[in-house]
């Protein structure tokens, strides 16, 4: 799970990789800001911490199998929409937002695409997850 303890990698990949990140949860949203500061993604991290402890949202950060690189993140997330009948609400039981970080990373988007698919449909007992911005399942 994503937390504080990931904070200062956290912080390094976000900026590092700010503008390919930008946009990955919507057209509307400009996340991370170019200037984000480390207390700005410290209190994002904890955010998302509560949400995962209160089973609200999940966030995953993706790190090599040694644990010393921070490669991205993964966030799984209900569908949240305004409208009373979107039709996203009655197709889908979450969505998945996925950014890796620029740089020394030896993932490729689609394999790490591949890998978090079969990863879902073996853990997590959904019957189909919105990936917006990308193919369908």
């Amino acid at each position: 799970m994503l937390s504080p303890d990931h904070a200062k990698a956290d912080h390094q990949a976000v900026c590092r990789s700010a503008n390919a990140i930008r946009h990955v949860f919507g057209p509307q949203n400009h996340w991370p800001p170019t200037d984000i500061s480390f207390d700005e993604n410290l209190a994002d991290l904890r955010r998302y911490l509560a949400e995962f402890e209160q089973r609200q949202a999940f966030a995953y950060c993706l790190l090599t199998p040694d644990g010393k690189q921070y490669l991205g993140c993964l966030y799984l997330k209900p569908i949240k929409s305004r409208l009373e009948n979107d039709w996203r609400k009655q197709s889908f039981q979450a969505q998945a937002f996925l950014w890796l970080s620029l740089g020394d990373n030896p993932l490729q988007e689609e394999q790490t695409l591949a890998t978090l698919q079969n990863w879902l449909s073996r853990h997590w007992p959904l019957a189909s997850i919105a990936r917006p911005g990308r193919a369908p399942d």
